[in-house]
């Protein structure tokens, strides 16, 4: 079962409230019990806005994707049988000699 904050306060006779998570959500209640079982009713019936009488329920977990190892992806490796990556500054120094001879106008 979801855990929701409630913020109260006593204004007059009538006990008000609001949940935290859900501050479009308000009500009252001549007590706290009552303003607590106004509070759940209020939740389910904007929970449950526009669902049909006959409808389905199922527990399901969020926010809990696995994340892939980067050596996972099909993509990983994909430069690792070129010959450069071996020997980085041997290419360096052969692409830095190439252009030494070079004009840049």
């Amino acid at each position: 079962m979801q855990k929701v904050t409630l913020i109260y306060w006593k204004e007059g006779d009538f006990w008000l409230g609001k949940l935290l998570e859900h501050p479009e959500i308000m009500t009252q209640g001549t007590s706290l019990d009552e303003l607590e079982e106004n509070i759940k009713d209020a939740y389910l019936m904007m929970a449950m806005a526009g669902v049909p009488k006959k409808h389905f329920v199922k527990e399901i977990e969020v926010g809990t994707r696995k994340r892939a190892k980067a050596s996972e992806h099909p993509s990983f490796g994909m430069w690792k049988d070129r010959f450069s990556n071996n020997e980085v500054p041997a290419f360096v120094r052969h692409l830095r000699k190439a252009r030494k001879g070079s004009s840049l106008i």
